[in-house]
C-alpha cells in the first residue's frame, strides 16, 4: 500500500511540478504566451520549420503551419501578425519579407528541443507592424 501511494505520489510530482517548468520541452506554450503577452485583440501567427500541431491548438486555429516565404507573405497581411521562424529558415524568411518590403521586428528567440523530433531548435519571433 505504502509503494502504492509513493508511486502515484511520485508521478503527480514528475508531471504536475517538474514537467511544467521545464520550458524547453514545451515551445509552443512559450510562443502562444508571448501572443497573448503582446497586447494585440486578436493575434495571428505562421511558423515555418516548427510545424508541430500543439502551437495551432494553443496559438489558435488561424496559425499557419507553412514555409519561410509564406510566413514573410503572412507578415505583409497586416498588423498584429507574428512569425515564428525555426533557425534554419531565417535567411529565406528575411530575404522574402526584404523583397516583398515587410515592416516586422524581431522579438525574442526561444531555445527548445523539438519532443516530435527530439532534437534542439531555436524559434526567432517576429512580429508585423509598428515597433514594441
Amino acid at each position: 500500500m505504502r509503494a502504492a501511494v509513493a508511486a502515484i505520489l511520485l508521478t503527480v510530482a514528475v508531471f504536475g511540478l517538474i514537467l511544467p517548468a521545464m520550458q524547453q520541452l514545451f515551445p509552443s506554450a512559450t510562443l502562444a504566451g508571448i501572443m497573448r503577452e503582446s497586447g494585440c485583440t486578436e493575434p495571428v501567427a505562421a511558423a515555418a520549420g516548427y510545424h508541430e500541431p500543439s502551437l495551432v491548438f494553443l496559438a489558435g486555429t488561424a496559425t499557419r503551419l507553412t514555409d519561410a516565404a509564406g510566413a514573410a507573405d503572412f507578415l505583409h497581411g497586416g498588423d498584429c501578425r507574428f512569425a515564428f521562424i525555426e533557425s534554419r529558415q531565417e535567411r529565406a524568411f528575411a530575404q522574402r519579407a526584404d523583397a516583398l518590403g515587410v515592416q516586422y521586428f524581431p522579438g525574442r528567440r526561444i531555445e527548445a528541443i523539438n519532443t516530435g523530433s527530439g532534437r534542439r531548435i531555436t524559434i526567432a519571433v517576429y512580429r508585423s507592424g509598428a515597433a514594441r
